[in-house]
């Protein structure tokens, strides 16, 4: 009896030390759990984070999880990080945000996260999508990192490399963010002096945007006199980056896109955009100030990098036959 009394004491002293040895390295020293949900693979935003907190040689356990463009897994990956009881989650991207987060009008109800501190990076409309109301402080336990260059320098840049007088724009109207982007859109084409030609995808019976018709709408602002088509922050659009290069390629009309990717893939000519690398490195420097420096989240304003870049494809250039200035290609970075 006495020899089965010290066996569970002995069990017992040792579970409940596991969670000190998990969140420790072989020195000893506590490293902090890091929750990353991502939404497909992690990429150089992810990749940034790592690198700001492994500069700064702060001991941390990156507990990565990816949804693969899943968004039933959230439910899943909530349970977990509490369950881990980590100390920070980090999301990329819009559905992941909500999937963990919750908009301002139901994170209380119990199903995100809400007591452990978190970072979103990549989310396109944070205030639209209901994310947060304010960037000065989200008045929750979260802060961000904002990725979209706003409108009216997106236009400045697209302007110097074509002056043109109609911009072609295609979009999902069933999509919010891409509605408040393309209202953004129409004020500045009127104080600017240009025309915006708008092409919304149909939709279908079910209220769904029709999969097959986006080279129909370029089709379409090539016949109205667009001189380059805009790709904003519509999901429906920027999943179809592709077919949307392919059917403006035909026209010889040039894309300007707010997805870096689009540009680095062929996918479209031009854009000026926070590299994710950079959002990356200004997450981790939130979390650094969260974990490190004990600041609150809702203290720390949701901001993007100060230094923007203007990226040209060359390739996509030759093959429309549309080559940028001097004066721009000398602040731009190239690549084919």
């Amino acid at each position: 009896m006495k020899k089965t009394l010290l066996a569970l004491i002995a069990i017992t002293c040792f579970l409940s030390t596991i969670k000190t040895i998990h969140a420790q390295d072989n020195t000893g020293e506590h490293k902090y759990k890091i929750y990353a949900v991502v939404w497909n693979g992690c990429d150089s935003a992810c990749k940034g984070f790592r690198s700001y907190l492994d500069e700064k040689k702060f001991p941390y356990e990156f507990i990565l999880r990816d949804a693969k463009n899943d968004d039933s897994v959230f439910p899943v990956f909530v349970d977990e990080a509490r369950s881990k009881d980590v100390d920070l989650v980090i999301t990329w991207g819009t559905a992941t945000a909500m999937g963990m987060l919750g908009s301002i009008n139901n994170y209380n109800n119990g199903s995100y996260i809400k007591d452990i501190p978190a970072i979103f990076m990549v989310v396109a409309q944070p205030i639209s999508v209901g994310l947060v109301s304010n960037y000065a402080s989200s008045a929750r336990n979260i802060t961000g990192v904002l990725h979209i260059v706003p409108e009216e320098a997106q236009i400045k840049i697209a302007r110097e490399y074509i002056p043109f007088k109609k911009l072609g724009i295609i979009y999902n109207p069933q999509e919010s963010a891409s509605m408040q982007n393309v209202a953004a859109l129409r004020e500045i084409a009127v104080r600017e002096g240009f025309n915006l030609l708008e092409e919304p995808i149909p939709l279908d019976a079910n209220g769904m945007p029709v999969d097959d018709s986006i080279k129909y709408q370029i089709y379409r602002l090539a016949e109205r006199g667009a001189e380059m088509v805009y790709v904003g922050v519509d999901a429906f659009i920027n999943l179809r980056q592709k077919e949307v290069a392919d059917a403006c390629v035909e026209k010889g009309l040039p894309i300007f896109s707010v997805a870096e990717s689009a540009v680095m893939n062929g996918n479209a000519l031009i854009t000026v955009s926070n590299h994710y690398y950079n959002i990356g490195m200004l997450a981790g420097k939130k979390a650094f100030e969260i974990l490190n420096n004990n600041i609150k989240p809702y203290d720390i304003p949701i901001n993007m990098p100060e230094k923007k870049s203007i990226i040209i494809n060359i390739s996509m250039a030759k093959k429309i036959g549309i080559y940028p200035p001097l004066l721009l290609l000398d602040k731009s970075e190239i690549v084919e």
